[in-house]
């Protein structure tokens, strides 16, 4: 996986408006044989926001019922709730909340940097 892997799956989620857009983006992946790392990166991103908005038995749910077939519907069926409900929040919050979402590819991109120097190492 690599930070470009994280950036797509961010873009993905944040397409929630936009399915055509969405269905270009995962077909895309699909044709750069990127889809599995991208999957991964989607499960990772999702979780962090179902944490983060205290969903998480209910994203919980949707990967245990979600099949191969399935898997990336689930995902963003999580994730399409959560950015609607920020969303729907017209607050100023609501605009600096997503502000520091755009920065989870990052976060987790550095993370596995991170983690796989740490595992060289020992």
């Amino acid at each position: 996986m690599n930070a470009a892997d994280y950036l797509v799956a961010w873009a993905i989620i944040r397409s929630w408006k936009a399915e055509g857009a969405r269905k270009d983006m995962l077909q895309s992946a699909k044709d750069a044989d990127r889809l599995p790392f991208v999957t991964v990166a989607l499960i990772r991103i999702a979780a962090l926001l179902a944490h983060a908005s205290e969903v998480d038995r209910d994203f919980t749910q949707q990967l245990v019922y979600a099949n191969d077939a399935n898997i990336v519907t689930r995902i963003l069926s999580v994730t399409d709730q959560i950015l609607s409900a920020i969303d729907a929040d017209q607050r100023p919050s609501a605009e600096a909340l997503m502000a520091q979402l755009d920065a989870i590819p990052e976060h987790l991109a550095f993370r596995d940097i991170v983690t796989s120097e740490v595992e060289v190492d020992t």
